[in-house]
This record gives structure tokens, C-alpha cells and sequence, in this order.
């Protein structure tokens, strides 16, 4: 099992599938674990299943229950009729300590021991009991060639944890990547963008993934611990279910008929009920409740901000938001609102299914395409 995989992308879907089994990619979430199997076909990649399963809760360190973790693998797995394939997934939450830097370019055999000494300077934990590994960006050169650096480093007893949780769901896990990697291999792959400049926005229920991406190379990331429990999203998105479930019940009631089911998640932009409120208590009422637009949009806000610092003014063309938050329909307008950027939720590109994707499967679409090569 590898914790992380150098960073490479395909030159095309074709090239990324050739391998005897595909992958599935999984992603844990709190509350729940989301599996995909991805298949090539004459056309490149197609998503050939996809569930989302009930998972056990995640606390702030990330740490999950192992035997609750198990049994929504095992169902998830089920639900993807998983044959013994690679499994591919993520430590959850704020698990993974993640830094990015900049080293003096160096050969291959002497970077690791380089970076374990900048890691000890920039991760505010001793490494002692710490999985420490990293992942090669790109380089830059300005005065000197300089490697732009992602450094991951996690606690050894949460991956070895995480890997019993696969094999008592009977799943062979070949490696745990990060989230800013998949969401990379998503939306950021060669020829999708045209070298724009875009803002990977994955709102989990936990955390807020922030990844940087300019003409397909992956810039910058950062993890934020707001998601759409804390932003009122969740809540919201229930309230919208239950008003939609209890109309059609009362009309089916009436009429005699069976009641219809609702969706599992919104697709598309629809009118906006509701005021939103510019300020420090910006939020868009709904049926369950209020959305913090302005938290998740002063989250992105600071995201842009610390990387500008570094590298000067970086203004994305396009937010793309993905992840559960992104199921609600009306966050894309009023989250463009409040940052004054074009948002909106986005779809993983090359990757064709038979209906509507649900935003939440971007990370475990991204987790699927792990191991592609230039």
C-alpha cells in the first residue's frame, strides 16, 4: 500500500484505464462513504457504478471507527459489485497535515531527506510517530530552479487503522491518496481547461478543500475545517427533502396513488427564494434553515489570499464547487455573489455516465483515476 504516488496525469483516458481490473475509488466521509468504479471504453472513461452508502461519524482529527467504517465498506462495495479490484481512498477530515513548498532542485536521491527536514520545520507536531511523505508539483525558477513541493504527513497508528478497516470489508486498499490530487485528476486534465486559471472548490461535510490549478498544473491546497454540517447546508438540503416528499404526499394522498420519491440531489440552478444578506451574517434562508454563504466564500477568500502572498495576485477564472455541499442547487449563484467570482458546480470532465452525476462523487472519481501516467 502507498500513501501517496508521485504526481503524474495521463495524456488521455485511454492511457489512464490500461490495466487488467479498474480501480475503485472510495471516499469516507463523515456520515458517508462514497464509491466509484470507472471502465474504458472506446471513448475513454465511463462511471460504471456509484453509491453512496450511511458511514460512522469522523471526529476533528479525522480518526473514524474502525469496525463502523468496515461494515459501510462493505456495503458500499456491494453497491459497486466489487470483484477484488485495487481500492484507492482518503484519510477523512483534518487527518493529513498538508504543507506546500519550495526546495532547491536536487537529485531524486537526496530530495527525501531534504524535505523530511523542511517538513520538520514547517508541521507543528513532532514526526516521530508520523507517516511523512511527498509528492513533486512542478518546478519554477526565479534566482535558482526551485521544486514546488506537497508534503503529507499523517499519524501512523490513523493509515494503519484506516488499511485494517479495508481488509475486514474484504477491500485490497493499494494506496491512500489525498483529496487535492484527486480533485487535480478531475477537473484539471489535459485539454478540459485550456490553461485556465481555476479554483477546485470541495465542500465536504467536514472540511472545505481549496486546490489551485493553472494551465492543468496544481498550484496550491488548503483544508479548511468548515464543511456543510457547519455551514448550514446539510440542513437545508433536509429541509428541502422533506418539503419536497410532503407536497407529492399530500397530492398522491388525495388522488389515491402512490407518493413519488424525491431526489437525491439538486442538479442544476434554479430560481433563488430567499434574501441574501451581504455582511458578517450573510445567509440564503431555506426550508431547513440558513446557509453561512460568507464563511465558505471568506474561507476561499483567505485561500487566494495566503497563495498570493507568495506568488503574487492569483485570480481564478472559474470556482468549480464539488463535494455534498455542491447538491445544493442555489449555492453557485449566491456563493458567486458573495465572492464576486463565476461559480459553479461542476462535473468531472471525460468521465461519461448515464445520468446525472452527483457533485459528491468528484473525490472518489479523482481516487479511480490514481496511478496514471505522462
Amino acid at each position: 500500500m502507498r500513501f501517496l504516488k508521485q504526481l503524474k496525469w495521463p495524456d488521455n483516458f485511454r492511457r489512464l484505464f490500461r490495466r487488467e481490473r479498474p480501480l475503485v475509488g472510495v471516499s469516507v466521509d463523515a456520515g458517508e462513504v462514497r464509491a466509484v468504479r470507472l471502465v474504458a471504453d472506446s471513448r475513454g472513461g465511463r462511471l460504471d457504478a456509484a453509491a453512496a452508502v450511511p458511514g460512522p461519524e469522523v471526529d476533528t482529527n479525522g480518526t473514524v471507527p474502525e469496525a463502523a467504517l468496515s461494515d459501510a465498506l462493505r456495503e458500499a462495495a456491494s453497491a459497486v459489485r466489487y470483484d477484488g479490484e485495487w481500492a484507492v481512498s482518503a484519510l477523512p477530515g483534518m487527518a493529513v497535515i498538508e504543507r506546500m513548498l519550495k526546495i532547491p532542485a536536487m537529485p531524486r536521491s537526496e530530495l527525501e531527506g531534504a524535505v523530511r527536514f523542511e517538513a520538520e520545520q514547517h508541521i507543528p507536531v513532532p514526526l516521530d510517530d508520523m507517516i511523512v511523505e511527498h509528492v513533486v508539483l512542478g518546478e519554477e525558477e526565479n534566482q535558482e530552479r526551485l521544486l514546488r513541493v506537497m508534503v503529507a504527513a499523517c499519524r501512523r497508528d490513523a493509515v494503519m487503522g484506516f488499511h485494517r478497516a479495508f481488509s475486514l470489508a474484504g477491500l485490497t486498499l493499494a494506496a491512500i491518496d489525498l483529496p487535492a490530487l484527486a480533485l487535480w485528476r478531475c477537473f484539471a486534465g489535459e485539454d478540459q481547461n485550456h490553461g485556465r486559471r481555476l479554483a477546485i472548490v470541495n465542500i465536504g461535510t467536514m472540511v472545505t478543500n481549496c486546490v489551485l490549478v493553472e494551465n492543468n498544473h496544481l498550484l496550491f491546497s488548503r483544508t479548511s475545517p468548515v464543511g456543510s454540517r457547519s455551514l448550514g447546508i446539510d440542513q437545508v438540503l433536509a429541509g428541502e427533502q422533506e418539503a419536497a416528499l410532503g407536497q407529492p404526499t399530500a397530492l398522491a394522498e388525495a388522488a389515491g396513488g402512490e407518493t413519488p420519491r424525491a431526489a437525491a440531489f439538486a442538479v442544476g440552478d434554479r430560481s433563488r427564494d430567499g434574501v441574501l444578506i451581504t455582511g458578517p451574517f450573510a445567509w440564503h434562508a431555506g426550508p431547513g434553515g440558513g446557509v453561512m454563504v460568507d464563511q465558505l466564500a471568506g474561507e476561499i477568500r483567505r485561500s487566494l489570499e495566503f497563495f498570493a502572498s507568495g506568488h503574487g495576485e492569483w485570480v481564478p477564472e472559474r470556482v468549480m464547487l464539488t463535494g455534498p455541499g455542491a447538491r445544493w442547487g442555489e449555492l453557485a449563484g449566491l456563493f458567486s455573489d458573495e465572492l464576486g467570482l463565476e461559480a459553479s458546480v461542476a462535473i468531472p470532465g471525460g468521465i461519461r455516465t448515464d445520468a446525472a452525476m452527483d457533485p459528491a462523487l468528484a473525490t472518489a472519481c479523482g481516487l479511480a483515476m490514481w496511478g496514471g501516467r505522462l
